[in-house]
């Protein structure tokens, strides 16, 4: 799967999830007169309304309740980043080791909002900073998808695991280079992680960033050593996935940095080739420009 759906993906069904939580109540029999009120538990996680949490908890409500996509409040509040709704959840008795249907923890859900308070307060509380979704993502993994660099560094100091891969092999760098932050991917490869790692698909870090479209974390990662023509397992290289993707200026900056632009995918395709096929006049110049 290209890695930029992916993200979208991910994004959709997060934001579907905040949008849907009134339909908390369908979880509590209609007869219940507490269903109102799990609704108020849940918009007020999302919100970071921590009186109405209060008011919630205060009449009762378990805390513990989930949302039809399988989220707590606690879980809710965590990936909003609403660190004192989530200390007061924790101070009622929820769960803070509940996770989601796909193994998200609220560490998880932190790190993806860039939390580093809240990150610190929930590896204190015991949370594994190793801890792996279904697909095999860390919170380490998600903070640098999402370009954030304190919420990474303050991972980093409590020893997650920077040689983590996910189910397909992607290593941190592969996540940093598709948040597209130029720092993060600095931050790494200064830690060790490794600029020519693929993954199970032979891409490298360089690869998605450049189908990505982001030049900062092309940059980093080429004046890092990155090899630059590396092929993954169809033949394509970085200009490939720059150029079929439309992204002009990182075509322009990959044939600065001596790209190839001769070489062949197994499909026998130049990446002038794909840029030409998608239609992008703007890459085909920056081809001509770069002679």
């Amino acid at each position: 799967m290209i890695p930029t759906l992916r993200s979208l993906l991910r994004s959709s069904l997060r934001a579907a999830c905040i949008a849907g939580v009134m339909a908390v109540a369908s979880i509590v029999a209609a007869t219940d007169a507490s269903a109102q009120r799990v609704a108020d538990l849940f918009n007020s996680a999302a919100t970071g309304d921590v009186a109405k949490v209060r008011w919630a908890l205060a009449a009762g409500i378990n805390p513990d309740y989930r949302d039809l996509a399988g989220d707590t409040a606690l879980l809710i509040a965590a990936a909003e980043g609403h660190l004192e709704v989530v200390r007061t959840l924790v101070s009622a008795g929820a769960d803070v080791r509940a996770t989601s249907g796909g193994r998200m923890t609220a560490l998880h859900g932190a790190a993806k909002n860039g939390a580093a308070t809240l990150i610190d307060f929930l590896v204190k509380q015991g949370l594994d900073p190793n801890a792996r979704t279904t697909t095999g993502e860390t919170p380490l993994y998600l903070a640098a998808e999402r370009g954030h660099l304190e919420a990474t560094r303050s991972l980093v100091a409590r020893k997650a695991d920077l040689a983590a891969l996910t189910e397909n092999g992607e290593t941190v760098l592969h996540g940093a280079a598709l948040g597209g932050s130029g720092e993060v991917v600095q931050f790494l490869v200064g830690r060790g992680v490794a600029v020519d790692a693929v993954n199970k698909d032979g891409e490298g870090a360089l690869f998605w960033a450049s189908a990505a479209g982001h030049v900062a974390a092309a940059q980093a990662l080429v004046v890092n050593k990155a090899p630059i023509d590396a092929r993954d397992q169809r033949g394509n290289t970085a200009l490939h996935g720059a150029a079929a993707s439309g992204h002009a200026e990182l075509v322009r900056y990959l044939l600065f940095r001596k790209a190839t632009p001769t070489l062949e995918n197994n499909a026998g395709k130049t990446a002038l080739d794909l840029a030409r096929e998608g239609g992008h006049a703007d890459v085909v110049k920056a081809f001509s420009q770069g002679r």
